[in-house]
């Protein structure tokens, strides 16, 4: 975060009061940041006979929204599987969580809840 430094004017009056000049320091809560270009991954020309990780971040309602997707997409397709993984936190990365998703499901659905 980066610190503004600026002075206020001179002769303010509040209320028929004159204030001396003083300095003001603002916090400009702007980070910078870097951005990478991720390409997405193709699209499976199909979910028949495919394998699904479903990843819940373990806040609210998530997983109701995600057992619903689940029965929908069985219903249209002839899925192999389900992996159902959940986080610990919703908080923190699920970095081995979607490791383990990765090397296991053909696809992975990653949902929130609230």
């Amino acid at each position: 975060m980066d610190w503004i430094e600026c002075v206020a004017d001179s002769q303010i009056k509040i209320e028929d009061k004159t204030m001396e000049e003083r300095k003001i320091t603002l916090l400009e809560p702007i980070a910078n940041t870097a951005s990478k270009h991720i390409p997405l991954t193709k699209r499976l020309p199909s979910l028949n006979n495919r394998t699904i990780g479903i990843l819940w971040n373990t806040k609210p309602n998530g997983d109701i929204l995600l057992r619903r997707i689940h029965e929908l997409l069985s219903e249209k397709y002839k899925i192999n599987g389900v992996i159902w993984r959940q986080k610990v936190l919703s908080d923190r990365p699920a970095t081995q969580e979607i490791k383990d998703l990765a090397l296991s499901a053909d696809l992975i659905i990653n949902g929130q809840g609230d």
